[in-house]
This record gives structure tokens, sequence and C-alpha cells, in this order.
């Protein structure tokens, strides 16, 4: 025990041992700052695990350089460099006493990086170049790293060229970003048969060429965001058939040509976003995509559907937010029965169709927001046994037909913020009984409808939609409010009517505005909120009753608990005139 305490102060000591002509400082990471001729390199890291290379001047030696043991004689994982000379690798090998390094970082660079730069680094896989002084990518250095698996080179000003990566067929990783590259000529990328991610976001491509992709035998993954790109070739995808995921993200795209994405049979993610100009879809534009599971075509422009989306079946995401959409054929969705997430939000839809939506059986959430919509027709979501979520917030809707969600049975949440809705009821005379579009949906937890111009509460919301929690009414129309209407047989319900012209609170006719006590309340834990509105009567008997009920109303602020003058209140809780 003795022997390995003193070996490991041994190696404490060495590893802070504090060269000549240094200065050094010891914490989470060990510092040095070392005077090397007439300016300074500085090392931050950890031993066995990372350095940070800062470089004054790029005119030293390696022998100038002094020996800092973070390696100690074994692999590096990570070395950066910023504002160092390449040529200084080697020396910094030496320096830093290890024989390989994993990562190399170099960022702000001063000469190109040369073979010779790069000998003797050992078994480097990742090496990435940020703002280099390298005017063209440097194929020759990539070639000589044979363990090289991943390249990135981002914020130097590139240009390509064919053939170039003939003798790379080493790299499972290339990224060329925000480098200015203007153009992919043909055969670009031949040679990197091992290719799984292509990225080259950030430059200025406008156009991809038929051939641009040859060669990409493996490729699985590939980023074209943030270019200029407003065409590409109806071929240009056939050279990369093992194709997972395509991102074409901010570029300016005119249409998505059928046969771009022919044969693609392992094409499992598709995302364009945030288009410039007004993205034209085709009939087949996706189409025998058999792996397809999600479809993004976000902020594009697009006007017009019609058939793009043919024998997909199995995508099971489709988003079409933020686009410019009236109207949704109804046979859009006929491919697409495996689809459980939907998004139409940020459009112009004006009317859907019954049956629009009959083929997606496994869909479980709805997006409608921000839409046209005036009327929710019948049976429009007939069918629909999966769906549990539906949002249509910001809508023009007026009017519910009392048999739209019929068929949507174990729907839990449904969402109609910011309409223009009344909520028409039908009647069951014999009780006289008032029931919503909504009474047949006995799963219905979260009831949103605030903001609208609802003035009732209806039945069904009492006594059949048993495991109702929130009931938002708030921003409504409201003006009276009565006690029976605050009778829920749900377990724990909280009712939101703030912000509505609620300017009573009338007790049901019976025994129950002599103070006393009624019955146990079926729903102990529900909560009224009437906060911000304009209560004027003496409230102090019904909410008496409701307190009873073990119905809370928080926060009711200024209830006079008298009439004022020349007011007298009656047994239902109304101030009147006295005559």
């Amino acid at each position: 025990m003795l022997l390995l305490l003193l070996a490991g102060f041994v190696a404490t000591t060495h590893a802070f041992n504090c060269p000549t002509p240094c200065s050094c400082a010891t914490g989470d990471e060990l510092e040095y700052y070392c005077r090397v001729g007439p300016s300074s390199v500085t090392f931050k890291g950890r031993n066995n695990e990372y350095v940070i290379v800062n470089c004054q001047t790029t005119n030293f030696t390696c022998d100038a350089l002094p020996q800092i043991n973070f390696g100690n004689n074994m692999p590096l994982p990570s070395l950066g460099m910023k504002w160092c000379s390449p040529s200084s690798l080697p020396c910094l090998n030496r320096a830093l006493t290890t024989p390989s390094m994993g990562y190399v970082t170099l960022i702000d660079t001063t000469k190109p990086l040369e073979v010779e730069d790069v000998q003797g680094l050992g078994d480097v896989q990742n090496l990435v170049i940020i703002k280099g002084a390298d005017r063209t990518v440097p194929v020759n250095v990539i070639n000589s790293l044979r363990t090289l698996e991943n390249f990135r080179m981002s914020g130097t000003k590139l240009s390509l060229s064919s053939h170039e990566f003939t003798n790379s067929s080493h790299l499972s990783f290339l990224e060329l970003s925000m480098g200015g590259i203007r153009e992919i000529p043909d055969d670009a990328f031949n040679g990197l048969t091992s290719l799984k991610t292509l990225n080259v976001w950030g430059n200025n491509i406008k156009e991809v060429g038929v051939n641009s992709f040859r060669g990409l035998d493996s490729l699985q993954e590939l980023s074209l965001d943030d270019n200029h790109i407003s065409k590409m070739a109806a071929g240009s995808l056939n050279h990369v058939p093992q194709l997972k995921a395509i991102s074409l993200i901010r570029n300016q795209l005119e249409e998505l040509p059928p046969g771009l994405f022919q044969n693609l049979t392992n094409l499992e993610n598709i995302t364009i976003q945030m288009n410039t100009g007004s993205l034209k879809l085709h009939n087949d534009s996706f189409s025998n995509l058999s792996s397809l599971k999600n479809l993004i075509l976000e902020d594009c422009s697009i006007k017009v559907l019609e058939q793009p989306i043919r024998d997909c079946h199995v995508i099971q995401y489709l988003s079409l937010n933020t686009n410019e959409i009236e109207h949704i054929p109804l046979s859009f969705f006929k491919d697409m029965a495996s689809l459980q997430r939907l998004d139409l939000s940020y459009n112009r839809i004006k009317r859907l169709d019954a049956g629009v939506f009959q083929a997606l059986k496994n869909l479980e959430f709805l997006n409608l927001d921000r839409n046209h919509l005036e009327v929710l027709p019948d049976f429009l979501f007939s069918g629909l046994k999966k769906l549990t979520n539906i949002s249509i917030n910001n809508n023009y809707l007026t009017h519910i037909s009392d048999l739209a969600f019929q068929g949507a049975a174990n729907l839990k949440s449904i969402s109609l913020k910011s309409n223009k809705l009344t909520l028409k009821s039908s009647t069951d005379y014999d009780n006289f009984e008032t029931y919503s579009p909504f009474n047949t949906l006995v799963h219905l937890k979260d009831l949103y409808l605030n903001d609208n111009y609802i003035n009732t509460m209806f039945s069904d919301w009492n006594i059949v939609l048993t495991k109702l929690e929130n009931l938002d009414l708030s921003y409504n129309n409201f003006t009276v409010i009565y006690t029976f209407d605050c009778q829920f047989l749900s377990n724990k319900i909280t009712v939101n009517l703030q912000h509505n012209n609620i300017t009573s609170v009338i007790p049901d006719a019976g025994p129950t505005t002599d103070n006393k006590s009624p019955p146990d309340s079926k729903s102990p834990t529900s909560t009224i909120l009437l906060d911000n509105n304009p209560l004027t009567c003496d409230c102090v008997q019904p909410i008496h009753w409701l307190d009873g009920r073990r119905v809370a109303f928080p926060n009711v602020v200024d209830v006079p608990t008298n009439c004022p003058d020349g007011k007298q209140m009656g047994n239902d809780g109304v101030c009147r005139e006295v005559w």
C-alpha cells in the first residue's frame, strides 16, 4: 500500500511539474503559459484527455518547446490548436509526450495543412479544420491518414473539382460547410465508397446535377441546408441507394420533380423547411418510398396539394405547417394508414370534407391551428379510433356539427381556443338537458374552449364526461352561473370561467339557500375559477352552498356582502331595485 501511495505521489508531482520557461496554474484544468522565443504558447487541458494549444507566434523550432507531460507516453484523445501553423504539429506531438492523437482540431491556422505536418501523429480518426488557410480540400492529407474516419472543414473558402476523393475510400463522415462552394461538379465525391454522412451546408450551391453524388453507394445521411439550391435534377439521388435521411432547410427550391426520390427504398426522413419562394409538388413527388417514416415540408409556400404522396405505407409523421394550402383532396391520405402525427397548422384551409381523414386508422395527434376553418362537418373524424389529441385553435369556427366527433371515441384532449364558437346545442326535451358536440367522448380529459362566444354550460360536461379534468371557458360570454352548472361527476376537474361577464352566481331552487350544506359532492377536488368577472350580487349564500359541496372559488374579489343602496337581494341571489 505504501509503495502504491508513493507511486501515486511521484506521478502527481511529475504531472504538475512546471517547466522552466513556463508559468503554471492548476485547478479543474492544467494550464501552462510558456515563453517561446519572442512570444508565447499556452497549453490548457487535462492529462490523458485533451489539450488546447494557443500560439502567439509561428516562428519557433521544436527544440524551443518545453516538454509538458499531458500524454504520459499514451495516446492523447484530443488536441486543439488555435492560431498555430500546422507545421508545428510534429513539435507538439513530441512536446506533449504522446505517440498518437485521436481527434485533432485546427482553428485559424496560418498556413495550409501539408502531408508532412501529420506524419507521426499516429492513429488519427477525426480531423477538423475551422477557418483554415487552405483554399482546397487537403485530399493528400486525408489520403495519408489511413485511420481517418471523419473529416470536417468549416469556414474556409473552398471549391470542388471532379474526382478529388478517388483514394479516400476510408472516410465515413465528410463535412464541407460554410466554405462558399458554388457548385458540385460531376463525380466530385466519387471514390468515397464508405462514406455514410455528407454535410455541405452553408454554401452557395445553386443546382444539383444528375451526377453530383455519383459514387456515394454507402451514403445514409445528406445535408444540403443553407444553400441557394433552386433545382435538383430528377435523377440526382439515384446514386445514393442507401440514403436514409436528407435535409434541405433554407434553400430556394422551385419544385420537387417526379422521380427525385425514386427507388430510395431505405429513405426514412425527408426535411424541407424555410424554403424561399413557392415550392411546387407534382403527382408522385414522393412515391414508392417503402421505408419513409417522417416527411417534413414546412414553411415552403406550398399552395396546391394534388397527389404528391403515393405508396408510402409506413409514414408516421407528416408536417405541412406554415404553407399556403387552401384545400385537402379527399383521397390525399389514402396511402398513409400508418400515420400517427399530422400537422396542418398555419395554412389557409377553409373547409374539410367529411371522410378526408378516414384512411388514418392509426392517427393519434392532429394539429389544424391557424387555418381558416368555419365549420366542422358530420363524421369529419369518423373511424379515427386511436386519435387522442386535436388542436384547432385560432380558426374562424362558428359551428361544430353534432356528429363531427362521432367515431373518435378515444379523444382525450380537444383545443378550440380563439374561434367564434357559440356551440348551439342538441336538446333532450324530456329532461330539458342540453348537449354539446362532445357528448360521446367519454374519455375526454382536457377541453379548451377559451376565447370564444359561448354562454351555456352543457349537461354532458356535468354528467357524461366523467373523466374531464380541465374545462377552460375563460374569455367567453357567460353572464350568469347557476350552482347546478358546477356539479360534476368527474372526480377531479378545474373549470376556468375567468374573464367572462358573470355578474351573478344563482342557486338552483330548493332548500340550499338557507345556508344548509347539501349532500356530499361527487367531485371533492373540483375547482371553479371565477376571477376577473364583474360580480355585483351578494353571492355569499350561493358561494357558501358551493363551498359546502367543496367546490372552490379562489380569488373571487370585489364581491359585496350586501346589495347596494336601493336594491334588495332575492332568494335567487340577484340584487333588484326596491319599488
